[in-house]
């Protein structure tokens, strides 16, 4: 079945949609690292006083290094997934475009 170019853009906007939505996903897990986990390692170091405080704290930071990595990850993904959306739109736009002009004999 032949995609009209309302289904192409619809797949398009889809694709884009998702895309926000991990941007948005990677948004949340780097403010978690960033913020939320860096203030309890803040708080767990100002009042932990013992030889195990930085081993934990430390651990914290490694979390925090992993988070910030998928976060990263996350927003490469929705880079690969905005190109690949607009090279198929491109692709399937100009399919429909050629089709139109095709003349039979």
């Amino acid at each position: 079945m032949a995609k009209t170019m309302y289904s192409i853009q619809m797949d398009f906007q889809r694709a884009k949609n998702q895309a926000e939505r991990l941007e948005g996903i990677a948004r949340d897990i780097s403010r978690l690292a960033d913020n939320n986990l860096a203030g309890c390692m803040r708080d767990i170091s100002a009042n932990w006083k013992s030889g195990n405080a930085s081993l934990y704290v430390s651990k914290g930071q490694t979390v925090a290094e992993h988070l910030r990595s998928v976060a990263a990850g996350l927003n490469q993904t929705a880079a690969t997934i905005r190109t690949i959306a607009q090279n198929t739109y491109n692709a399937e736009k100009r399919a429909i475009e050629l089709a139109k002009a095709r003349k039979y004999k």
